[in-house]
């Protein structure tokens, strides 16, 4: 595939390309190329698997969200096999869980030795419940 056309008279000549006063090439030019930070290329990663797995992303929300109408504080620890029985990725749990946190459902608490065995104990998110009352069933 082509490269687009440049932009902006910098790298109008050099295909995108910056260069020294000598004519060596620095780098890419930004109208071109912008790099993207770790965190935005998690962001679209996620983004993307929510978007390829909406059903999951549905069931998940629907799970956390009946575990905090009844638990003040659990973590994926505590949802894990009714996730696994709704056949939901993981890669969309943990989106899930950062959504229901934006949408107010829950907040980030602590960290928790993970309890299933093929992660070794890595530490997972605690959540409390911002929806939980005494008494309330889902």
């Amino acid at each position: 595939m082509p490269d687009k056309k440049p932009l902006c008279p910098q790298c109008r000549d050099t295909a995108g390309w910056l260069e020294d006063q000598n004519g060596n090439i620095t780098g890419r030019c930004p109208c071109r190329y912008r790099e993207i930070t770790p965190d935005e290329a998690r962001e679209n990663g996620v983004a993307a698997t929510v978007h390829a797995n909406p059903q999951a992303m549905k069931a998940a929300l629907a799970i956390i969200r009946e575990t905090a109408l009844t638990t003040e504080s659990f973590s994926a620890n505590d949802v894990r096999a009714r996730m696994k029985i709704a056949q939901v990725p993981g890669e969309v749990v943990g989106a899930a869980f950062r959504q229901a946190a934006k949408d107010r459902v829950i907040r980030a608490d602590s960290y928790l030795p993970s309890s299933d065995p093929g992660t070794h104990a890595h530490p997972v998110r605690s959540w409390r419940s911002l929806i939980y009352r005494m008494g309330r069933s889902a």
